[in-house]
């Protein structure tokens, strides 16, 4: 019952069926409270939202499997310090899930404002995943570009060739260390020790399986890292997928006087419930076959077990029956010790007996679509016994020992085995995990394929992590054009172009990106704040309209709404939007920072301070948000501290015109012209089309009585931008200076031919009834 239980709960779950699944899985922990079905539940407490119930659930388990889970759901819940606890419970030799475990911790560190921690876990999770793309994206955001680096060039696909090669060199001696084990085990163990038909051994069968390896078993540090093998006469030691040293199989022990279970009874001379429970028999062990009947469905095949033993049938009729006797002593015990032989268990799996002697098994094909190399070895013996695919819970050279549960064929399978001596659905705690987490294709050039294309990718999100956008740009470029023209990679040369503030360009891309994936929001809150640098309200209108529709519950399409308010000067209803999509997301930093210019639009500077100040709480490196610190310390001419907030923005993205340009005006309120002037000049130099660098610095040339220079500034500025009468008004005032009354008053009518507004005019107004007077002469009149 457990098994189908536990059946029916994974298939509910793979159907998207929650809460008929939370509804078994919680019959089945009721039933049967093993580790392995409450990591079950756990799961479905997960997938309901209700990951709370799922850490109370797996309060105190010991498999790392559920450890993981269990941080994994306080991780979820914000409860970093017991997420952290959870995964360090073992110390970092032994971190469960591996690099998701590694991953998860750096994840936390993060959270907790340890940026250095954070990325010394992101470091050890990618060396022991490269393609966990998460930690290589979160690294880079922590603005350690020495340590991203290391994965950004082809020294990591020599890496994995030399680590995938040591890998195939342990499997090809784990035969032989296997055999040593089992002889060192047979030493140890006297034939007196073997149970008695009729008795139970729970505690020493937990002994013998125990995870962390502190049982009785005698098991030396080289065993210890080799994988759990099958006694299969092919091949040994194979590993299961998804099992690591840290990830074997456990046995619960039954509780002190619990009584024996009761003894399996035959299923139509076939297959016996309860065969899933028992571990493999060791090499060399002699675990005889049901005598007659068994021959006769075996079909006389060779032993099954590793070591040579025989697995056919007596051929006189008084061993048959002194062979049938004890078979039967130990098959109907609940005795994990006590195993039937391998033969045993293929002929209970396939159930039509075996093949012919020179049938040739073939490799099974696995969920991943490629043949499985352990499959391979699993079927040299047993008389060339002819394999299936390998089914939920079947007999097979990864499994647990499993093998008909007595349902009938078409009867569901629990993965790892059926029905175990702890009354779970299985005697292998790891089965869900194996399932849920199924091991990728280790393939040697599949890998050096997808390595090879992560490269560019990586080395483009370094660099423009780094704010290197152009270099980024020539990264992305040596990409296939399959993948140029998707919309993951077309939203970061998107983004590379608005760093640029190329905004023209960056729509196009992010436009591109769109007719790539329409219901993809991802970026499309940077989309809306291009388009409202361009001013192109009906496009941003459609772009709201459309993520609102898209997914009301993602924050970015109410930044993207809130863009679209703020462009038509609707600042309240912006506040509101940007404060709804930061409900959504509390740690989005750039929602923060919008917020903070709504507020700064409207002078509320406290308010202001606060939205930014959370979103570097978010994401310290948020350029964004120091610089909306800055503008509001201007505005309190609060000068010097504008002026740090200003540098320490331009430190995060060098490449910033806009950055300098606001250091360069804070410098010049100080007085501080020279040091203005090389910021201004500084931020020229990175973007020649920055008509505020210009400006400011004809204002700074100005302020040094250097005119000739202001005025050549303020003449490729007019250039730039020939409708702005500010620049008019200034080049006005320069001719004046320089004693040019008639170019002066050009300068004022071409300013108010520009319609300025109201204020400017009747200043521009008064300037030319003036035009005529001297400096010292229009002082005395004002």
């Amino acid at each position: 019952m457990d098994a189908h239980l536990a059946s029916c709960v994974q298939s509910s779950l793979s159907m998207g069926l929650h809460e008929n699944a939370r509804f078994l899985g919680e019959r089945l922990v009721a039933a049967a409270p093993t580790e392995a079905n409450k990591l079950l539940l756990a799961q479905v407490y997960r997938q309901c939202g209700q990951g709370y119930r799922a850490v109370a659930l797996l309060r105190g388990a010991a498999a790392p499997e559920s450890r993981y889970l269990a941080a994994l759901c306080c991780a979820d819940l914000r409860q970093h310090s017991e997420a952290e606890a959870l995964l360090l419970e073992r110390g970092e030799a032994q971190v469960p899930g591996g690099a998701a475990g590694w991953y998860l911790l750096g994840r936390v560190a993060r959270l907790t404002g340890r940026a250095s921690r954070a990325a010394d876990c992101y470091v050890r999770a990618l060396r022991r995943d490269p393609m966990l793309w998460v930690a290589f994206s979160e690294l880079c955001s922590l603005g350690q570009p020495d340590k991203a680096a290391e994965f950004c060039d082809g020294a990591q696909l020599a890496a994995l060739r030399q680590s995938l090669s040591q890998e195939q060199q342990q499997e090809q001696q784990a035969p032989a260390l296997q055999q040593k084990q089992q002889a060192a085990q047979q030493q140890q163990q006297p034939e007196q020790a073997q149970p008695s038909p009729g008795t139970t051994s729970g505690a020493s069968a937990f002994q013998a399986m125990s995870i962390d390896g502190a049982s009785g078993a005698a098991a030396d540090a080289d065993a210890a890292e080799q994988p759990r093998a099958d006694a299969t006469p092919g091949g040994p030691g194979r590993r299961a997928a998804g099992h690591t040293p840290q990830m074997l199989s456990f046995v619960t022990p039954p509780a002190a006087g619990a009584p024996a279970a009761p003894p399996a009874l035959p299923h139509g001379g076939g297959p016996f419930p309860g065969f899933a429970a028992f571990p493999n028999p060791p090499a060399g062990s002699r675990t005889p076959t049901l005598g007659k009947q068994k021959a006769a469905v075996g079909g006389g095949g060779g032993g099954g077990g590793g070591g040579g033993g025989s697995g056919g049938a007596a051929a006189d009729g008084v061993g048959r029956g002194r062979k049938m006797s004890r078979a039967a002593g130990r098959l109907f015990v609940n005795d994990s010790s006590a195993t039937p032989r391998r033969s045993a268990r293929l002929a209970a799996v396939t159930g039509d007996g075996g093949a012919p002697p020179g049938a040739c098994p073939g490799p099974t094909p696995t969920p991943l679509g490629r043949h499985d190399a352990n499959q391979q070895h699993a079927g040299a013996g047993a008389g060339g016994a002819r394999q299936r695919p390998a089914r939920r819970g079947g007999a097979g050279p990864a499994g647990g020992g499993g093998g008909d549960d007595g349902a009938g064929e078409n009867a569901p399978h629990v993965p790892a085995g059926g029905a175990g001596p702890s009354g779970g659905a299985g005697g292998d705690a790891s089965f869900l995990w194996q399932q849920a987490h199924p091991e990728p294709v280790k393939s040697q050039q599949q890998q050096e394929q997808v390595l090879s294309l992560f490269v560019p990718l990586r080395r483009a999100l370094h660099l423009l992590s780094s704010f290197q956008c152009r270099a980024a740009l020539a990264a992305l470029a040596a990409l296939p054009a399959e993948q140029l023209g998707s919309a993951g990679v077309l939203l970061l040369v998107g983004r590379c172009h608005y760093e640029l503030a190329d905004y023209a360009r960056a729509a196009d891309v992010f436009e591109a990106a769109r007719a790539a994936d329409p219901l993809c929001l991802e970026g499309m809150e940077i989309y809306s704040t291009v388009l409202w640098h361009l001013k192109r309200d009906v496009e941003l209108a459609a772009l709201a309209q459309h993520a609102l529709a898209v997914d009301r519950h993602a924050p970015e399409a109410w930044c993207v709404a809130g863009n679209c308010f703020s462009l038509q000067r609707e600042h309240d209803a912006a506040v509101r939007l940007f404060q709804r999509a930061l409900q959504l997301r509390p740690g989005m930093a750039y929602a923060g920072s919008l917020l903070g210019h709504e507020h700064l639009a409207t002078d509320d500077l406290a308010a202001a301070a606060a939205a930014y100040q959370h979103a570097l709480r978010c994401e310290p490196r948020h350029y964004n948000a120091l610089y909306g610190l800055g503008q509001v310390y201007m505005r309190q001419e609060k000068h010097r501290e504008a002026l740090v907030h200003f540098t320490a923005a331009a430190g995060i993205n060098p490449g910033s015109s806009v950055l300098r340009c606001c250091a360069g005006g804070a410098l010049r309120k100080m007085g501080r012209h020279e040091e203005a002037l090389a910021q201004l000049r500084a931020a020229t130099e990175i973007d020649s089309r920055n008509p505020l660098a210009r400006f400011e610095a004809a204002g700074v040339l100005v302020a040094l009585e250097r005119h000739a220079e202001a005025l050549d500034e303020l003449r490729t500025l007019q250039e730039l931008v020939p409708r702005e009468s500010a620049v008019h008004f200034m080049a006005a005032r320069l001719h004046k200076r320089l004693g040019d009354p008639d170019a002066a008053l050009a300068a004022l009518h071409a300013a108010l031919d520009l319609q300025p507004p109201a204020a400017d005019r009747a200043a521009i107004k008064a300037a030319i009834d003036r035009v005529h007077l001297a400096e010292e002469e229009e002082e005395q009149e004002l």
